[in-house]
């Protein structure tokens, strides 16, 4: 596997851009080697280390209700919003389910029962708690939110 370009990408002191790359030539790799079991050919492989960057930014790149991604990221609110939902939290089964709420935190606070004026992370944990896992990944799906149990 070939890898193009090198960190800095992004001005942070941390190798992100090289990091997002190491991942997604994993992925790649991976993918590969499938391929080649199923009976395909090999493949040469290579990863942009600028392009696998993107990935870390994705929420930039959307938007909801007619509002930018990078918009939406800046507002106070809607971090904090992200910041609370975001993690793993134990379900009824004993599962751990991971809630990604990058996208739309409303919808998942609605979806939980929950609001703004009340979403500590043990709110959010009281709330996730109540449901099985398999439920709340179906019902994240149905509302196109993001979420899913880990395995």
């Amino acid at each position: 596997m070939s890898v193009r370009g090198a960190d800095p990408v992004v001005p942070v002191p941390f190798r992100l851009g090289e990091a997002a790359a190491a991942v997604q030539g994993a992925i790649g790799c991976l993918a590969a080697r499938a391929h080649e079991l199923r009976g395909g050919p090999s493949q040469d492989l290579g990863v942009d280390v600028r392009a696998a960057a993107c990935c870390l930014c994705g929420d930039q790149l959307l938007s909801t209700g007619g509002v930018s991604g990078a918009a939406l990221r800046v507002s106070n609110k809607y971090l904090a919003k992200r910041v609370n939902l975001m993690g793993l939290y134990p379900t009824r089964d004993g599962q751990t389910f991971f809630l990604h709420s990058g996208f739309d935190p409303d919808a998942v606070l609605k979806l939980l029962g929950l609001d703004e004026n009340n979403m500590t992370r043990e709110a959010i944990g009281e709330a996730v708690a109540t449901w099985d896992s398999r439920d709340l990944e179906e019902a994240m799906a149905q509302h196109d939110l993001c979420g899913a149990t880990v395995r």
